[in-house]
């Protein structure tokens, strides 16, 4: 047997937990108590025990006792061990009804077939219409945040979204459920004699017409019980006037994944890489920019890509542009030798990287001359690759962008270092850098009513995690419920 912290005890034995009587269990007030009493068929549990070691198991049953007790039969035994140990912790999670599935006409998702049951009065209809409000924020958020969706659905669906009064008609099933259309169409030629029989099957009213059949099973597919909720959850944050001028295929481009991503494309194959004039006059840059490119491993293209844009999930290729600047400069010969420490900065609101001219400090630092080309190129490629692969790998701070406020920032270059003996690069070796800097912005797409991008400040990556549970809070999304025995309530 466990008992959990100054409560009743739990038995742990075989393929069941047996838990105290109701009574017991109110008057204790244990919350881990209430919870796994309160545990159904298809719970997932996570039992956490006082020595640290977990369990999990899915819950198959819960039976009454004759002794007024509760035996929860879960799917796999517990060994022999388990009844010496204390539980500590548990959490339950509850298995829930699929919003959307594969729907074979289009090969995306669609609707699933609880997306009419939101009005049935019971808990899971409730729950179903907090979930799909949620969603339809979710698809806010999405567009906010330059993000997608894990899944794609189709061009129908963003329609009938941005259209909130629109109706559906027969025609709107062309192309997205061929079959469908051509039956309904059939119904529409029936015999009353033939249609009566459909009618009598399906326990319709006598008064039903034909065309109203059509029009209401057209309805419950294209727009279900489900809609009205996403569409209410979407425009709550979208000011109409942002989005005014966004299609329906477009608005899909947008929050879907329409191209897979592969784990061999290159950032190249990814982004629309844009050179600005500076950069694009030095070739030899470019070309070494490009090799250092081509030769990332998928480790480090996450962390690039987590560093020019904020995020490690690329985007869908060809949809979104890098741009590439060289906004720097140095006069002097120890200007230049300065510039030869300095890392690559970002501005992720913009994709933009900002990139040290290597390959002029090279030149007028004095380690190398014109007639010295290959060796030049070889060391550019070479200073590069090491300069933006600590960038991306060492950098974790942001920095505000030029807004008036005074803010104190860690410096962007590797500190200076005197010259070494001949032939040795003076950059090399030297300490390893404390920090590059990845300047961040952001803007607001008609969310919570704001019509027109705004810039706003920045903050630290690590502040946001009040912001981040106040948005999950707003989406009426339920969070796993967690329980610990000593000094923690539900």
């Amino acid at each position: 047997s466990a008992r959990a912290e100054d409560g009743p005890m739990i038995a742990f034995s075989g393929n069941r937990i047996k838990l105290p009587t109701l009574g017991q269990a109110e008057a204790d007030g244990s919350p881990l108590l209430q919870l796994l009493l309160g545990a159904k068929s298809g719970d997932r549990l996570r039992l956490v025990f006082g020595d640290g070691s977990e369990l999990e198991r899915v819950a198959t049953s819960s039976m009454q006792m004759p002794d007024g007790s509760t035996s929860l039969n879960i799917d796999k035994a517990f060994e022999d061990a388990v009844s010496s140990k204390t539980l500590a912790r548990s959490e339950l999670e509850r298995p829930t009804q699929p919003l959307f599935e594969f729907h074979r006409g289009t090969g995306a998702q669609w609707f699933s077939s609880h997306a009419n049951e939101l009005n049935s009065g019971t808990p899971r209809g409730r729950e179903l219409t907090a979930r799909y409000l949620a969603f339809g924020k979710l698809i806010a958020l999405a567009i906010a945040n330059h993000v997608k969706l894990s899944f794609a659905l189709p061009v129908l669906f963003f329609q009938f979204l941005l259209n909130r009064d629109a109706d559906p008609v027969l025609d709107d099933l062309k192309g997205f459920d061929n079959a469908l259309h051509s039956s309904l169409r059939k119904v529409l030629k029936m015999k009353p004699a033939q249609f009566k029989q459909i009618k009598d099957v399906e326990g319709l009213a006598d008064d039903m017409t034909r065309d109203d059949y059509v029009a209401e099973q057209v309805k419950a597919i294209i727009c279900p019980e489900a809609m009205p909720e996403v569409r209410k959850g979407f425009w709550a944050l979208v000011s109409p006037e942002a989005i005014r001028d966004i299609s329906a295929p477009e608005l899909r481009q947008i929050v879907c994944p329409t191209v897979p991503v592969r784990e061999d494309m290159g950032i190249r194959q990814i982004f629309r890489i844009v050179f600005e004039d500076d950069m694009n006059e030095c070739q030899p840059l470019v070309q070494a920019f490009h090799t250092v490119l081509d030769g990332l491993s998928n480790h480090e293209k996450r962390k690039f890509l987590m560093f020019v844009t904020g995020i490690e999930a690329p985007p869908e290729p060809g949809t979104e542009q890098l741009t590439v600047q060289m906004p720097f400069s140095a006069f002097t010969a120890d200007e230049h030798i300065e510039m030869l420490g300095k890392l690559p900065q970002a501005h992720t609101c913009t994709n933009t990287l900002e990139l040290p001219n290597y390959y002029e400090s090279l030149q007028e630092s004095g380690r190398f001359t014109e007639g010295q080309a290959t060796a030049l190129a070889a060391e550019t490629l070479r200073l590069l690759k090491e300069r933006l692969t600590t960038a991306i790998n060492e950098t974790e701070g942001y920095e505000l962008d030029a807004t008036g406020v005074d803010c104190a920032s860690a410096p962007s270059s590797l500190p200076s270092v005197p010259p070494g003996p001949q032939g040795l690069p003076p950059w090399s070796p030297g300490p390893s850098p404390s920090s590059g800097q990845a300047k961040v912005g952001s803007s607001r797409v008609g969310i919570g009513g704001q019509s027109s991008a705004q810039g706003s400040t920045d903050t630290e990556p690590g502040n946001n995690s009040q912001s981040q549970s106040a948005s999950m809070a707003s989406l009426g999304i339920p969070q796993i419920k967690t329980l610990d025995t000593v000094g923690k309530g539900p």
